[in-house]
């Protein structure tokens, strides 16, 4: 299975194959290097691969697993383009029927998250002390962004991603896991490891069942609204712009 995907070929390692090269449509998308793909193009292709039957779907309120496939790759891939400063990153995923289940991984070689908050002068910076530490404040809405250096052309990191991915997941019965530096969070566990185990880059994992997903525009829609991202007192019209 590792070598169907490319994982030693990604590494660098020729082995010899003894087997047919099948089709992965439908079924897993091999390992891709973000360094090469459009992440627009990329989160939709891989959308495409696992659910094919909703690439051409109009109706919102099948869509769902289509769009938070898309939206997750998106949001991962550009988290780490953005923040990771990675001689490379790549990305995998694997569907399966049984149970319903889809796992969505990217990884990056990149200075990870603690050094990403000092490298960018971070206001936060100071309340920094562990790898875990890092995460947790990466994980709180607009901590991570690049707002306060003011880039002049270049788009500007808002510092959610990785909130609302850990927010989609609590929501629809999801996992959502990061390791980096020597610190392995997930939504139910958390652990600083021996430094011996320390990994330079991050890796960010999110995975979740088709049938929790029904209407993803709205579910992410309340969960902005329930994080204080849109006001509770927009009008109905006005509100109609977020979903």
């Amino acid at each position: 299975y590792l070598q169907r995907i490319n994982f030693f070929d990604t590494c660098g390692i020729k082995l010899d194959e003894d087997f047919t090269r099948h089709s992965s449509s439908g079924k897993f998308v091999e390992i891709k290097s973000l360094k090469k793909c459009d992440i627009g193009e990329l989160s939709t292709e891989i959308a495409e691969c696992i659910a094919p039957e909703l690439s051409n779907e109009l109706d919102s309120n099948k869509l769902g697993f289509f769009n938070c496939i898309e939206y997750s790759i998106s949001e991962l891939g550009n988290n780490t383009v953005q923040h990771a400063q990675a001689s490379n990153s790549y990305v995998n995923a694997q569907y399966s029927s049984y149970p319903d289940l889809i796992r969505v991984a990217i990884i990056d070689n990149g200075i990870g998250i603690k050094e990403s908050f000092f490298l960018n002068n971070s206001p936060y910076s100071e309340t920094i002390i562990t790898d875990l530490d890092a995460i947790l404040i990466a994980l709180e809405a607009e901590k991570s962004s690049k707002t306060h250096l003011n880039l002049w052309g270049e788009s500007v990191n808002a510092g959610l991603g990785l909130t609302l991915l850990k927010s989609i997941a609590e929501k629809i019965n999801g996992t959502f896991i990061i390791f980096t530096g020597n610190a392995y969070y997930s939504l139910d566990e958390q652990e600083l490891f021996d430094e011996t185990l320390s990994f330079k880059g991050t890796l960010c994992s999110f995975t979740f069942k088709r049938s929790e997903i029904l209407n993803f525009n709205n579910l992410l829609y309340d969960i902005k609204k329930g994080i204080g991202l849109i006001p509770n007192t927009l009008n109905v019209e006005y509100e109609e712009l977020f979903i």
